[in-house]
């Protein structure tokens, strides 16, 4: 989605026509007195009292243009939910519910108050102005200067004229209105990841220019906004974006989960070497040239053990796998995304870890092939591994409830947040990291705490805590894992606890912390790996 080209636009035309009708109205304005005024050019104070039904009525002119450009939202919500349609959401978000339409009339009214409030302020001082120039006995040529300072800003006056603040408005109420509706939608739709969308020109602010083309979750927006900049104007992140006149915008995004994928390539490892042959899955690959390949074969047999190649070679593969940035595996048609040599990083600037990606995706295979039930996992359906899971979790500081599933008599256990440093301080530490003007680079514009992991897989066994503790960690310890909708899902938790296990067991270092966290869910594990390597055609 990306509906800022016609944003820009409408902002620009609606300042425009604002400008257009606020010229006419000084004009009609300036003829009225000069109607009204004595042979000697004097305005009496009788008729400039007089005068104020006129100005009242010629005001009017800028009311009707302001409603003109409100009712002109409409194109706003289209041009939304046009894109917005097109994105993989329930069919019954991608359309307007009458509960909408009141929420878009309620954001136009909002908008429209704002044009009127600046009619009322300089409505009041234009008649101020026009009595005491009439008083003061002012010629004719002084008060048109005067009226002129009031309403399109003479270069002589000091202070900011209406249609300067007009002009502001309109071009600010076209994009606040469409963040304030998209997050409204997004909301509803369940959406919680935004990219920062739209022009960088000559006077864009360093900040927006720090954040074009980055996307994050709705608190971590929060969070940034809670900073200072230049420019930065008070009030929702998603209204007031980078501040006055911004041209930028948040749109929604739909990421199928993934676990982090960075651009950067880097060359695979291999921890041990193996004693039994590579598997070959890359003929699986929709498309590659010979080298990317076998350089795909290579990075995901260097992220197996001799047991687990033992197992992907005995074992269906999947129909099609894409060397894609983004990491999910799809049951129903047996699909694997997975990029080559991906690594985990915070930021830009972050060194980044190796991140397991294609032995995590291929574990979501193993898992559902592997499964007498149909359409679900081994791992959610298995009660060994879901008590196990349990357990492990009860090593830790929290709260016991009742599970109104029924399917654990010792109840859920909820761990306490006091945990969340130790567990953070094995994975990972903070790093301050300077940011500095892309348009002048030896100009420090601020810092960024960066997550730095402490070493290889490390992201893994991040999304292993934040499923034990259904994505607060990652949440309030800024890790790598899910969003809390996602693990409110039924089997997510096991699930994706089952493949970072797979994605993890030749990785040493990163297999013993896991051991240490969750032991009774790792030996679940194994037990299932044992299983899966001695048996063929049947697994449970």
């Amino acid at each position: 989605m990306s509906r800022n080209p016609f944003l820009e636009r409408l902002a620009d035309q609606h300042e425009a026509q604002i400008r257009s009708t606020l010229n006419n109205l000084e004009a009609d304005i300036i003829s009225q007195i000069g109607k009204v005024t004595d042979d000697s050019g004097v305005l009496t104070t009788k008729i400039s009292i007089e005068l104020r039904n006129d100005i009242k009525r010629y005001m009017e002119q800028y009311r009707i243009q302001a409603d003109t450009l409100v009712r002109d939202y409409d194109q706003i919500v289209n041009s939304f939910m046009e894109e917005f349609g097109e994105l993989n959401i329930p069919d019954k978000f991608k359309s307007l519910t009458e509960a909408d339409l009141i929420t878009i009339n309620q954001l136009k009214f909002q908008s429209f108050s704002g044009f009127e409030d600046i009619a009322n302020r300089y409505l009041t001082e234009i008649n101020a102005n026009v009595y005491q120039n009439a008083i003061a006995g002012k010629p004719f040529n002084e008060m048109v200067k005067d009226i002129r300072g009031l309403i399109t800003g003479d270069v002589d006056r000091r202070g900011r004229s209406m249609s300067g603040y007009a002009s502001q408005i309109a071009h600010d109420s076209v994009m606040q209105f469409d963040g304030q509706f998209t997050v409204y939608k997004a909301k509803e739709a369940g959406l919680d990841k935004y990219k920062y969308t739209g022009t960088l020109v000559r006077d864009s602010r360093d900040h927006c220019r720090l954040h074009i083309g980055k996307t994050y979750t709705e608190e971590r927006i929060r969070e940034i906004w809670q900073g200072s900049w230049a420019g930065k104007s008070e009030g929702d992140p998603f209204i007031v974006r980078g501040g006055y006149r911004c041209r930028h915008t948040w749109i929604p995004i739909v990421e199928v989960e993934k676990d982090e994928i960075p651009e950067e390539i880097i060359e695979p490892t291999s921890t041990s070497r193996s004693n039994v042959k590579d598997v070959v899955i890359s003929s699986l690959l929709n498309r590659g040239s010979k080298k990317t390949r076998q350089a795909y074969d290579d990075d995901f047999n260097s992220q197996l053990t001799d047991q687990q190649k033992t197992i992907v070679d005995k074992l269906e593969k999947p129909k099609v796998i894409k060397n894609n940035q983004k990491g999910f595996y799809l049951a129903g048609s047996k699909t694997i995304s997975a990029q080559l040599n991906a690594i985990s990083r915070s930021t830009e600037r972050s060194k980044g870890v190796k991140s397991y990606v294609i032995s995590h995706e291929y574990g979501h295979h193993i898992d559902y092939v592997t499964s007498k039930t149909v359409n679900k996992a081994w791992s959610e359906t298995n009660d060994d591994f879901f008590n196990a899971i349990e357990k492990d979790k009860r090593k830790f500081k929290g709260v016991t409830r009742p599970d109104l599933t029924g399917r654990s008599k010792e109840g859920y256990h909820v761990i306490d947040t006091e945990e969340y440093q130790g567990l953070f301080d094995k994975l990972a530490s903070r790093e301050k990291i300077e940011i500095f003007s892309k348009n002048n680079p030896n100009l420090r514009i601020g810092f960024v705490n960066s997550t730095e992991l402490k070493g290889d897989g490390y992201s893994n066994l991040s999304d292993i805590v934040d499923a034990m503790t259904k994505g607060r960690f990652r949440k309030k310890m800024n890790m790598w894992g899910h969003t809390e909708s996602y693990w409110g899902k039924r089997g997510s938790v096991e699930k994706e606890i089952f493949a970072n296990l797979f994605s993890l067991q030749n990785n040493p270092k990163a297999y013993a912390i896991a051991k240490e966290i969750i032991p009774n869910t790792v030996k679940e594990f194994e037990k299932r790996m044992k299983i899966l390597e001695n048996l063929w055609g049947k697994y449970d």
